[in-house]
């Protein structure tokens, strides 16, 4: 962003983007600027965690820039070898959809427009009534004083900004294998795209009680994550020892092990050992839910 200019309009004209609105292009070496009618961008890329933050905020405010984003945010998965692979026959398939959705053809109603403008499609009753009712639920959690203030951002563009795009987009895939007619969207992609944006509504709760977290709560979630991958019961000098969430010194892992008392995902327990000594250990709640919600 604006990395040719210190105030540039970088972040504005991707927000426009966004609504697909038209954009016009000055260049010093056009006499005419570039006009663009319906610019289309797709952006898709990977993240670590710790730079979202960077996607929030612009010199202290909040323009709704992060809202637009649709994200997955999976749990780690252990890395294993594997002889598994994609079949030829779903990579041909996959690339057969793709060439189909690239050849389909804007209104050729308009004749001798170059290009063609974008063929516009409605629904059918069924789906007219199951969008309906899709923007429906959703205004109602936006209604509802339960929903956390800063899950109403992307809550509200949810409804034609993802969901009747997906819908769209889930039926010309249908429309180009033969599984439904171009004529207008039906009931099941409009059901289709509502299941993805449950989807998306899960990561996004994820994605945002991570921008709210301090760093204290991320070592916590790293640390509640190990414990659990090693029988729910560890001491301070295991977590010094495999270096969890960056502890290094005995007074950080007596610390943190606090902290997962406080956020009640355990308790510190006396164990005497052969010795006849006693150590302090850390034992989880077994009952404790593994996600972050459980701990931010």
């Amino acid at each position: 962003m604006d990395q040719y200019r210190q105030r540039g309009a970088d972040r504005q004209r991707w927000l426009s983007l966004w609504n697909g609105s038209s954009a016009i292009v000055n260049r010093k070496s056009r006499q005419q600027p570039i006009v663009l009618d319906n610019p289309v961008v797709c952006v898709a890329g990977c993240l670590p965690p710790d730079m979202l933050g960077e996607l929030s905020v612009e010199r202290g405010r909040e323009d709704g820039f992060i809202h637009r984003i649709l994200f997955a945010y999976p749990d780690p998965m252990p890395v294993c070898w594997t002889e598994a692979a994609v079949s030829d026959q779903t990579l041909q398939g996959y690339a057969a959809i793709y060439e189909a959705l690239w050849n389909l053809q804007g209104d050729l109603g308009q004749a001798g427009a170059r290009p063609q403008p974008p063929l516009e499609l409605g629904f059918t009753a069924k789906g007219r009534a199951a969008f309906s009712a899709f923007v429906n639920a959703l205004y109602e959690e936006l209604a509802d004083p339960g929903l956390p203030d800063y899950l109403r951002g992307p809550w509200s563009k949810y409804d034609g900004g993802a969901g009747g795009r997906l819908a769209l987009i889930l039926h010309m895939c249908r429309v180009v294998t033969g599984e439904a007619n171009a004529e207008a969207v039906d009931e099941r992609s409009v059901m289709a795209a509502s299941t993805l944006v449950n989807y998306f509504k899960g990561h996004a709760r994820r994605v945002y009680a991570r921008l709210r977290s301090t760093r204290a709560d991320q070592r916590a979630e790293t640390a509640i994550r190990w414990i659990q991958a090693h029988g729910n019961v560890c001491t301070g000098r295991d977590l010094q020892r495999h270096r969890v969430a960056g502890v290094t010194r005995a007074s950080q892992a007596e610390k943190l092990l606090q902290d997962l008392v406080d956020l009640g995902q355990g308790e510190l327990r006396e164990r005497r050992l052969p010795s006849g000594r006693t150590q302090r250990v850390f034992v989880m709640h077994t009952d404790t839910s593994s996600s972050e919600a459980s701990c931010i």
